[in-house]
């Protein structure tokens, strides 16, 4: 791939994730072609896709709510795209409306995420299973590993830094806590540790999958 377009969605950290996509690639000498934004309301994708398709793209990267990125593939098959393999799914869209929307047309579409499908110990099943319970019975999400590691991560700031909940120092204690996460070492995660440099993970790995009958497989480790 020479070209990248990215289609995503202006909500919480995926505008920064995007960034992130846009460094990684630019670093393997791909050209990163203009973003292509998908409102949160939207329910047609037609536009959108014709967007980034008029810029020539020979890969895409869809960032957006699970059943708009199955949409999206979509569109981007009816309009005559045939290369699957070079379609990344952000973990934002690795949700059950991916699946059920997506059916058959995401095979061969390759997907990332923070959770490895083959770690088990007695404190993660135990929240994936307190998960499944509040939601139906529905799989853990990619980024729920995160954001509970993030829960605890603060509880952590709180207790090794100054912090005194006082409000009239709201303000300074609130860096306070966001710069112990950004540069901590080894926080002990429900599913690893954590070591931080100005906010980037050094040693978290992220999964990659190929799409295939409604199924994520192939996992790749990267570092």
């Amino acid at each position: 791939m020479k070209k990248v377009v990215q289609i995503m969605t202006n909500y919480g950290p995926w505008p920064g994730m995007a960034d992130a996509h846009a460094k990684g690639l630019t670093s393997l000498g791909i050209t990163m072609l203009q973003n292509v934004e998908v409102p949160q309301d939207a329910v047609a994708f037609g536009t959108f896709v014709v967007k980034a398709l008029d810029q020539k793209p020979d890969g895409i990267v869809i960032s957006t709510f699970p059943d708009k990125t199955a949409k999206i593939i979509q569109e981007l098959k009816s309009r005559g795209w045939t290369n699957m393999n070079q379609v990344l799914i952000f973990s934002s869209g690795d949700g059950p409306d991916l699946y059920s929307t997506g059916g058959k047309d995401l095979n061969g579409v390759y997907i990332y995420n923070y959770l490895n499908p083959d770690f088990s110990s007695p404190r993660w099943d135990a929240v994936k299973a307190a998960y499944a319970k509040d939601h139906n019975g529905t799989e853990a999400p990619s980024l729920l590993k995160n954001y509970y590691d993030a829960v605890y991560m603060i509880k952590e700031a709180i207790e090794k830094t100054a912090v005194t909940g006082d409000p009239s120092k709201l303000a300074a204690e609130r860096k306070m806590i966001s710069d112990y996460m950004s540069n901590v070492k080894g926080f002990q995660g429900v599913m690893g540790a954590w070591d931080m440099v100005n906010g980037v993970a050094m040693n978290t790995p992220n999964y990659i999958f190929m799409i295939q009958d409604g199924k994520k497989v192939n996992a790749t480790v990267v570092h």
